[in-house]
């Protein structure tokens, strides 16, 4: 195919547009290939171009018919055209040519009045446009000119067009071209690109105008549909417009005009419309709202401004920030329909600091007075959604001290045309609807204030409480026009439930908030009179005396619901019948409890319980509610109208007649004497029984057992014997199970609807299979009882039946307090009971066992969902002691329940304990001591001395650090020293009491007579003192060494070990005929010959002439081989005799006295096994290969199996391995050390490799070393087979996990795999450290030498670990230059070129890593860093590579510059830079990056001034330091002033490391500069941090702290500024004190406290330098002992 699509054409074929026309229209009747390859034909000879200059030459001719239809063909041309992908490149040929050569034809067309040419014309500009996927859009616009004046005429219409009624079938010229045009314009907007989209709209605002002034009037229901989807789409919903330019474009006139079309008959239009709005004020992402930080403020809580509009309404001002959105509102009519009104709703809840002008707005109609017409029902409903918005967000969330405004806040609640006359007068009208729906308005504001007030609680805001509650006071009706509307509706229409419980609504409200004006009357007839007399009670009688009980106590006319009448029972009896009638369901049965029981929380009618005692009266009445024994039901009902009237009437009678029967409930005193006068109860069966299971009931929430059974004795008569045995026998009430749950005895009908009876009535044997659990109070009661029944069933045992029914109660019981949080379990009123039964004496053992099993249960389920309070802690320590005595010491139970208790107890509660004798028992003992050795509380000598008398050795271990932590009060070494001598145990506590500070030489020598008798204890004391400088004690040590070498070797003596000890701790001592002597019995008949003392003992001596030694010493070598190989754990005693052999190695010529195949294989021994992780292990083997020589060792395979043993650690994050880490790679390299030539093999470099992190960590310089010297050995790099890099960014920690460790070096099978952590280089940016630990050396140096050497690198390892986890500069700078992503070299002209990708070195932070190293101290570093900056510099040179190429280039040779200049040595003036400078610089490159930064344009001037780095400048910090100097070029920026601060101390913060860096700050003054800085009350507490942060960075360099002392007087300057820090900490503290809720106050009172930690931490740093330098501590006048005594004050 020719590249030429078209062919030159000199003369224009008029026939060329016929032979087209007929080729397409075959196409359109038969798209076959035959006639496609006709037009691919046609157009290939170039009749496509004949075509267009046909079409160009019948517009010159103004040949107005066939310029028409040929713009016709040539549209339909590009419609085949762009359906076929293989004439693609035909269409874009014509679109371009029409573009470029005869774009005046398109202006001619459209300048043309004609239809017939002008809508060709659109038509074929729409196809244009849209040919191949919009790719000629963009040069559309390009070309086109939108500013000829005949497209703004084809938007007009006639006036006949816009007078009469549009018809779309019937439509005028003008209106067809109008929606022609239209179709265009919208193509073109939806498709081109958003900011050219915004130009193109913006720019032709003429087009916007004609548009939108007649769309309402001119267009179709198409055109306007189209419309609105451009509008919300590609303008509302285009992320990259603000707001401002969506408002600019849809403007108040166009949401005007699009307003209309709420009246459009068109449902989709309409509802087209309504979405629109939503878009445009409501939805996330699309919506033109500004933020309001005021909302219900007068000002903004957050800036302390008013930024919004001014304006007026209803002749009140408002300032609003959308006063755009407000004028949408106003055009609004949500009376006239739901959907205006949703919409409206949706608008005020979006924008909430709207709803206060709205309203007044809506107040400017009128007020809210009552009519009958379709208005006041609409904005009734308005009003009352208005009045249901939920509180803005921003007032939930928001902390201040600043108060709302009561007049925004009262327009929230009850708008201002609600007025009290508008209410007052629909409530008197005569429509009994208009009185419904105002009694809704009512309620509605009533629950909205109830909201707000309870906001203002929890936002201390109580003092504006009372302002607003009197505010809405003022909306109100008067209470007399409430009450008597309900008298009026009582008369005239008592069927209107509805309307009656909605004016008791309000009353109950109106009592709630003010019950100071709450005084009402009620006529004898009224609608609670009479719901109070009827029988039954449906669920809207209910509701209406539930809201008449809440407020009647206000009332002057208070209702006797205690009263009975001959015909009807007492409405407390009435609800009772409604709540266990078996109709009742279980919800309306809990309303009207809870009715009851808010009815009676004011008497003294019943004890207080954890349930309320109706549930006992309700529960036991549903007993009968299956009886058909109504004559007996009608005398319990008259029994409890009675009952109930006489507790009312003489209340404090029967309180006084309870106190003989153990204070049982009053109302059970009445109910059992008005028993006497029931008719006929000696026959009534079915009623005695009740009134037993009612008393049941009673002693199961906790009434007295005694005095119910006492008072059922004396007080009643006519009670069957039988029946009171059978409900009141509480004893052996497992097998009386079997009695109660006949049918005879009612109770076993409530078995499947009560968790309560279930639990009761199932014996111990099913409670082990229970699936129920319970559902309210009482069954948790009824748990707690069952609990205590078993506990009290003697005929139950301490079994696993009995354990598992116990633990599933609780178990179900603890979730149920959990969920429900209603029962206090752990209450004293719970538990003190189980308390008691545990300390009567007369109790049963069993039952006592029982108990502290139950017990320990519940505290063990409690305390696993936190339900332990802090008055059960309190009451602890009142009842341990006494109760835990009454039970057998060898109750396991008892044991395990002390355990638990001491457990729960906080440690100055057991303490105090302590103080009241508590009889320990020894594991009580040991949880009290773990749990006060984690406190700072001391321990009191008495029990210190009590707990030696268990003689435990783990007691013991936890007493002796008290001694070392010096916490024993009043101790008394006699008496300790008295107990001490009375056992042998007691010998490594008075080791420990030698060493410590209560240590007496004097109270030893009172005791040494009395030690005759002990020869243990003698000889440990001669162990302890054998350092102290006393004569006595002296001759004491000597003579028991006499002793013990007069008996050593003897049979009869038992204290070898310890004697052996003493010689170890004094060998002056001892005379070497003696040294001899000992070490002939060791070596010989000695049984622990190979144990730690004995090889001490053998090193001390230092005696290896024997051959029996030399043979002693080749077998201790063979026995810790044999026990490593067949050892499965290494014992204590293993571990010691391992330390001591590791002290006898250093001392010893080890490899000259032992067979060195003895050596060998105990190495072998140590890298096969487990224990090649283990700490003493490998400090033993490490030990032994430096005392080897190189030849001795067999290097070669013990490197062979080291790496191959899986148990080695080397990669650890673990603190408790990162020793074994260390020596594990020590062990490694001095395995190489030994013989490099046969250890530099690819097996040893891949595993290493693999091991290897890149880090500056000791271990991995030990590798390096290791790869380095292979490298040099093989002259071959590993660096050659690798066969992929790997780039890891940034990683959340759920990926990490995910993912797992990730090996910098991994072995695949096509070779290794480089990765690279974007974090870990980020980090090393951040991080970068100057000081390295060093590689030991090893070279020519001794056993001990070698050893301290490898001590010296882990402690400098441990020093530096925090900062070791960062690249390794070196290793990093090399790794770059083998990436070939980041540097790839070409070959030109035979030479090599490397070409730097700097782009993608500045993504993967690889370019800011680089110039950190230019600083760095190692100059081999420093001059690799500069090489590839002059790499990427040359790199630059060739290609720009991107668009911020030259400024980087700028800057490299700005650097490259520099260090020329420094190596040259020419110029005084430029020298090499602090570390810092380099810092500063690279993060100045990550701001050349970012183009929207406020410190760009900062950035981008540093380095076009100058062509050298300079030495004396920190870049960008002295326009901080002083913004207003005159002689600076750089613009002063007070908006970004803080931005720019909070970099630059985020950079200094983490950048000084060096002396340098001090000595450059010191010299710039930047350190006054902080200090001033630091004093600033506009400075937050995040930048006041980091600069203390600098200071405490500087204190640990060189010279830091030394020079912020004595140059800058620091302590002082600190010191003031923590008091005035200490001074708002209290008067924060105040302020939180009264207002404790205030979330802002608390934030900045624990600010102000981290504050004030930071600038103790570094005072107290100071003080320790003081303390460390006399120069310093004479500078401050030795007052650094006093600021310690202030800091801690």
């Amino acid at each position: 195919m020719s590249s030429e699509k078209f062919a030159s054409v000199s003369d224009v074929d008029s026939g060329v547009i016929d032979k087209l026309k007929v080729l397409l229209e075959s196409i359109a009747i038969d798209s076959s290939a035959k006639n496609n390859q006709g037009l691919y034909d046609f157009l290939q000879k170039g009749f496509g171009t004949q075509a267009v200059q046909a079409w160009s030459f019948y517009a010159q001719v103004n040949n107005l018919r066939d310029f028409g239809n040929s713009s016709k063909v040539l549209c339909k041309l590009l419609k085949v055209l762009n359906n076929t992908n293989v004439f693609h490149e035909f269409g874009d040929k014509l679109v371009n040519l029409i573009l470029t050569s005869y774009i005046q034809v398109l202006y001619r067309g459209l300048s043309n009045p004609t239809i017939r040419v002008t809508k060709p014309i659109l038509e074929l500009m729409n196809e244009m446009i849209n040919f191949n996927f919009h790719s000629h859009l963009e040069s559309f616009i390009s070309y086109f000119d939108f500013s000829i004046p005949g497209l703004g005429r084809l938007l007009m219409p006639s006036k006949n067009d816009i007078s009469s009624n549009f018809d779309s079938e019937n439509s005028s010229n003008r209106l067809k071209l109008r929606s022609t045009f239209l179709k265009f314009w919208i193509q073109l907007i939806s498709n081109c690109p958003a900011l050219l989209r915004k130009d193109l709209i913006t720019d032709n605002n003429r087009f916007m105008s004609v548009w939108l002034k007649y769309m309402d009037k001119a267009d179709d229901i198409e055109t306007i549909t189209m419309t609105l989807d451009l509008f919300e789409s590609k303008i509302l919903n285009e992320p990259i417009f603000k707001r401002t330019t969506k408002t600019k474009i849809l403007n108040e006139f166009a949401l005007g005009k699009i307003h209309s079309y709420y009246n459009s008959t068109n449902k989709e239009l309409v509802k087209k419309t309504n979405d629109f709005f939503l878009a445009y004020a409501c939805n996330p992402g699309s919506n033109v709202a500004f933020p309001d930080y005021s909302v219900w403020f007068d000002e903004s809580p957050i800036n302390a401004s008013s930024n919004g509009v001014p304006v007026t309404v209803n002749q009140k001002e408002f300032n609003i920030h959308n006063k755009l959105l407000f004028n949408v509102l106003k055009s609004f009519k949500p009376w006239e329909d739901d959907m205006q009104s949703s919409t409206v709703i949706r608008i005020l809840e979006h924008v909430p600091e709207l709803v206060a002008p709205y309203c007044n707005m809506l107040a400017t109609q009128g007020s809210h007075d009552p009519k009958m017409s379709s208005y006041w029902f609409g904005m009734t409903l308005l009003l009352g959604r208005i009045i249901n918005l939920k509180i803005p967000e921003f007032m939930e969330t928001i902390e201040t001290n600043m108060v709302p405004k009561t007049s925004l806040v009262i327009e929230n609640i009850i708008p201002s045309s609600i007025t009290k006359s508008a209410l007052t007068n629909s409530l008197q009208h005569e429509s009994m609807l208009i009185k419904q729906l105002t009694t809704q308005l009512i309620t509605f504001a009533f629950l909205k204030l109830e909201k707000i007030l309870d906001l203002y609680d929890r936002k201390g805001w109580q003092s504006s409480k009372v302002v607003l509650s009197n505010a809405f006071y003022s909306h109100l009706p008067d209470l007399t026009i409430i009450t008597s509307v309900l008298n009026q509706v009582y008369s005239t229409a008592k069927e209107n439930k509805i309307l009656s419980l909605s004016l008791t609504e309000i009353l109950k409200h109106y009592s709630k908030f003010y019950p100071n004006f709450f005084n009402m009357k009620l006529s004898v007839d009224n609608i609670y009179s009479d719901v109070m007399k009827s029988n039954t009670f449906v669920g809207i009688n209910l509701a209406i005396l539930e809201g008449f009980l809440q407020f009647q106590e206000y009332s002057d006319s208070k209702i006797k619901w205690w009263s009975s009448t001959d015909d009807s029972n007492s409405l407390f009896t009435s609800l009772l019948k409604l709540a266990s009638s078996k109709d009742c369901n279980t919800s309306v049965s809990h309303k009207i409890v809870a009715l009851l029981d808010r009815l009676l929380h004011i008497t003294i009618f019943f004890n207080k319980h954890p349930c309320s005692p109706i549930y006992a009266l309700v529960n036991s009445l549903q007993v009968l509610s299956q009886t058909e024994d109504k004559h007996s039901l009608q005398k319990l009902w008259k029994l409890l109208d009675n009952t109930i009237a006489r507790c009312v009437k003489t209340p404090y009678k029967y309180y006084d007649i309870s106190q003989d029967y153990e204070n049982i409930s009053p109302f059970v005193i009445v109910l059992l004497q008005q028993w006497n006068f029931v008719e006929d109860k000696e026959n009534s069966l079915i009623l005695q029984k009740w009134l037993c299971i009612f008393l049941k009931y009673m002693v199961s929430l906790g009434e007295s057992q005694i005095g119910i059974k006492k008072a059922c004795e004396t007080l009643s008569e006519g009670i069957k014997e039988e029946v009171r045995f059978v409900y009141l026998h509480f004893d052996n009430y497992d097998n009386h199970i079997s009695v109660l749950i006949k049918d005879e005895w009612l109770l076993h009908s409530m078995l499947d609807s009560s968790f309560y009876s279930y639990a009761l009535l199932s014996p111990i044997k099913k409670l082990n299979k229970i699936v129920r659990v319970p559902v309210d109070d009482f069954d948790a009661i009824g748990v707690i009882f069952k609990l205590k029944l078993l506990i009290d069933d003697n005929s139950i045992k301490v079994d696993k039946t009995y354990k598992n029914a116990v633990e599933l109660l609780v178990l179900k019981l603890a979730s149920y307090v959990d969920v429900s949080g209603k029962i206090d379990l752990i209450n004293t009123s719970i538990i003190l009971p189980m308390f008691d039964k545990l300390n009567e004496k007369e109790v049963s053992t069993i039952s006592k066992q029982k108990g502290s099993y139950t017990l320990l249960t519940i505290i063990d389920n409690t305390m696993g969902i936190g339900l332990i309070n802090t008055s059960f802690k309190d009451m602890l320590s009142d009842y341990l002691n006494r109760v835990i005595s009454n039970l057998e010491k060898s109750d396991e139970s008892r044991k395990q329940l002390e355990n638990a208790l001491i457990s729960c107890m906080d440690t100055s509660s057991v303490t105090e304990l302590t103080r009241e004798n508590f009889n320990f028992s020894k594991d009580s003992a040991l949880i009290f001591l773990n749990k006060l050795n984690r406190s700072t509380l001391n321990l009191d000598n008495n029990i210190f001395l009590h707990f030696m008398t268990f003689k435990d050795v783990e007691i013991l271990e936890n007493l002796i650090k008290f001694f070392q932590d010096s916490r024993i009060e009043n101790f008394k070494d006699n008496l300790f020293l008295e107990s001490v001598i009375t056992s042998d145990i007691f010998c490594n506590i008075l080791d420990a009491y030698m060493r410590s500070s209560y240590f007496s030489s004097q109270s030893i020598l009172n005791i040494l007579q009395k030690l005759e008798t002990n020869e243990k204890l003698s000889i440990s004391i001669a162990i302890s003192i054998s350092l102290i400088d006393c004569k006595e004690l002296t001759a004491f040590k000597e003579k028991n060494i006499e002793y013990c070498i007069s008996k050593f070797g003897s049979d009869s003596f038992c204290y070898s070990e310890d004697a052996l000890k003493l010689f170890n701790a004094s060998p002056l001592s001892l005379s070497k005929e003696n040294i001899t002597k000992i070490q002939n019995y060791l070596v010989s008949n000695y049984p622990n010959k190979y144990k730690a003392p004995t090889i001490e003992f053998m090193r001390l001596s230092n005696n290896w002439d024997s051959e029996n030694v030399k043979l002693w010493l080749n077998k201790l070598v063979l026995y810790i081989t044999k026990s490593v190989s067949e050892k499965s754990k290494l014992s204590e005693g293993f571990k010691l005799t391992l330390s001591q052999y590791q002290e006898l190695l250093k001392v010893t010529p080890i490899w000259e006295l032992v067979n060195n195949n003895f050596l060998n294989s105990q190495l072998e021994a140590f890298f096969n096994s487990a224990f090649v992780k283990d700490n003493f292990v490998l400090k033993t083997v490490l030990i032994i290969l430096s005392s080897s020589g190189s030849k001795s060792v067999e290097s070669g395979k013990f490197m062979q199996q080291i790496l191959n043993n899986e148990s080695i650690t080397i990669n650890t994050n673990s603190d408790e391995e990162e020793e074994a880490s260390f020596l594990t790679v020590s062990v490694i390299y001095l395995l190489f050390k030994s013989d490099e030539t046969a250890n530099s093999t690819r097996f040893v470099q891949e595993k290493l490799l693999e091991q290897y992190n890149g880090t500056i960590d000791v271990k991995d310089e030990m590798i390096l070393n290791i790869l380095e010297n292979i490298e040099s050995k093989t002259s071959t790099s590993w660096t050659n087979y690798i066969y992929a890099w790997e780039f890891l960014d940034d990683l959340d920690e759920d990926s990490m996990e995910l993912i797992g460790e990730i090996k910098m070096v991994t072995r695949q099978r096509e070779g290794l795999v480089v990765t690279l952590k974007k974090d870990l280089v980020q980090k090393t940016i951040k991080s970068y450290c100057m000081e390295r630990p060093e590689i030991p050396e090893i070279h020519n140096k001794s056993c001990v030498e070698t050893w301290e050497s490898f001590e010296t690198s882990h402690k400098s390892s441990l020093r530096l670990k925090e900062k070791a986890s960062i690249y390794n500069p070196m290793f990093l700078l090399l790794l770059i230059i083998q990436n070939e992503e980041l540097v790839h070299q070409t070959t030109v002209e035979e030479n090599t070129i490397f070409k730097f990708e700097v782009k993608k070195l500045f993504s993967s932070k690889l370019l800011q890593f680089i110039i950190c190293a230019l600083g760095d101290k190692n100059v081999n570093v420093s001059n690799i860093a500069l090489s590839l900056i002059k790499g990427m510099l040359i790199s630059l040179e060739d290609s720009l590579q991107f668009k911020e190429g030259i400024i980087f280039k700028i800057l490299f040779k700005r650097i490259a510059y520099t260090f020329e200049m420094i190596k040259a040595n020419t110029n005084e003036k430029i020298k090499m830079p602090a570390p810092l400078v380099w810092f500063v610089i690279s993060y100045i490159v990550e701001i050349l990056m970012m183009p929207l930064s406020p410190l760009h344009e900062k950035c981008y001037k540093w380095v076009l001034n100058g062509h050298y780095i300079r030495y004396t400048e920190i870049p960008l910090l002295q326009e901080l330091m002083d913004p207003t100097t005159k002689t600076s070029d750089r613009s002063i920026d007070y908006e970004h002033y803080y931005k720019h601060l909070s970099w630059m101390l985020a950079i200094l913060e983490t950048s000084i490391n060096t002396e340098n860096d001090v000595n450059l700050l010191k010299g710039k003054g930047v350190f006054e500069w902080l200090m001033n800085t630091m004093s600033s009350s506009y400075l937050n507490s995040k930048l006041k941090s980091m600069i203390l942060s600098i200071f405490f960075k500087v204190e640990r360099i060189n010279n830091g702290g030394s020079t912020l002392m004595t140059r800058y007087a620091a302590l002082s300057t600190l010191e003031i500024a923590r008091q005035n820090v200490s001074l708002n900490l209290a008067s924060e503290n105040k302020m939180l004190e009264k207002n404790s809720k205030n979330k802002i106050i608390m934030k900045k009172s624990l600010v102000l406290k981290e504050n004030e930690l930071n600038i103790e931490e570094v005072l107290q740093s100071f003080a320790i330098l003081i303390d460390s330098q006399k120069r310093l501590a004479t500078w401050v006048s030795n007052d650094h002992e006093n600021l310690v005594k202030r800091i801690r004050k």
